[in-house]
């Protein structure tokens, strides 16, 4: 844990501006203005003529997220010299395009029926399939970007076990254990949770069922971790030569748009958690830190909810 505190002292100490880090949270309050107040991503996802369009669209949002957040910083600081370097552009139209492809996905995904549209179990490989090739989506392109450009600097994003302590993290989640334990006596939390209920044609009372909740569960674990390869890996991590630590809140800035569809409350928390993850990934080098809490504490509420769910029936 000292480790972890450490990091946020260096951040704090090397790395905060307050009048950056305000702006840059009016700047998230105006994004979530929006998209609750106005229904901006209802918008995009549901005006007729715009399905051939929706990649550009979500390229272009996510690309004036990312840099949006790296001009303020850049005004704050006075420090332009990223804007004169070729792979600071080709990095971010690069990582938008990733995940502008990985979040319209959605629209186009209407071929992988042909694999289970027969099955008495459609939405179990629905959930199996997406998660599959949302995963791929993202691993294949930064994989090949880390090999033409990166292999010599540094390994793959954060994927590396050196150095890497694992008790701070895991004490994280034991902190995390009497607030999920709360929430799972709560009916709203459990109106949202297990997301496996939603697997309908299984049920969380038949126990011989139970092996497909857990196959969904390592599928469920699989989306995190392309999060946080993505995120925390790639967006901070492959950017540290142009961007250093600006990368962070431009990280999280673009991690609160990803939350649009989700309940306000998700995504406000997203910006914070963002930054925390963002910034043990900074100093830690490594993304399992992020991985561990991100999948630990999804995987928590999951077990939380079927217990509490399980104990109401």
């Amino acid at each position: 844990m000292v480790s972890v505190l450490g990091y946020f002292k260096n951040f704090f100490k090397h790395d905060f501006r307050w009048d950056s880090f305000i702006t840059i949270l009016v700047l998230n309050a105006i994004l979530i203005y929006l998209n609750w107040g106005l229904g901006m991503f209802n918008w995009i996802r549901n005006v007729h003529g715009l399905e051939s369009y929706v990649v550009l669209i979500y390229w272009l949002l996510f690309f004036l997220v990312f840099i949006l957040p790296v001009i303020i910083q850049s005004f704050f600081s006075g420090n332009y010299i990223h804007f004169k370097k070729t792979f600071f552009y080709v990095f971010i139209l690069f990582t938008t395009l990733i995940f502008a492809c990985r979040f319209s996905y959605y629209h186009f995904n209407d071929w992988l029926k042909i694999f289970y549209e027969h099955s008495a179990h459609e939405i179990f490989w629905n959930r199996i399939t997406n998660s599959v090739f949302r995963f791929c989506i993202v691993l294949i392109p930064i994989l090949i970007f880390w090999f033409l450009f990166e292999r010599k600097r540094q390994s793959f994003y954060g994927c590396t076990g050196y150095n890497f302590n694992l008790r701070p993290y895991f004490m994280m989640l034991l902190l995390m254990v009497p607030l999920i334990t709360l929430a799972s006596t709560q009916s709203d939390f459990l109106g949202a949770y297990p997301r496996a209920k939603f697997l309908h044609s299984y049920s969380i009372q038949n126990m011989q069922h139970w092996k497909y909740f857990l196959i969904y569960e390592l599928f469920y674990g699989m989306d995190f971790f392309s999060i946080e390869l993505f995120f925390r890996g790639f967006l901070i991590l492959g950017a540290i030569r142009v961007l250093g630590s600006q990368a962070i809140l431009a990280a999280s800035t673009f991690y609160v748009v990803i939350h649009f569809g989700k309940p306000m409350g998700e995504a406000i928390s997203s910006f914070f958690g963002g930054t925390i993850l963002g910034v043990i990934t900074f100093y830690g080098r490594s993304i399992w830190g992020g991985l561990i809490v991100h999948v630990g504490i999804a995987w928590m509420m999951e077990l939380g909810a079927m217990i509490g769910t399980w104990m109401q029936r």
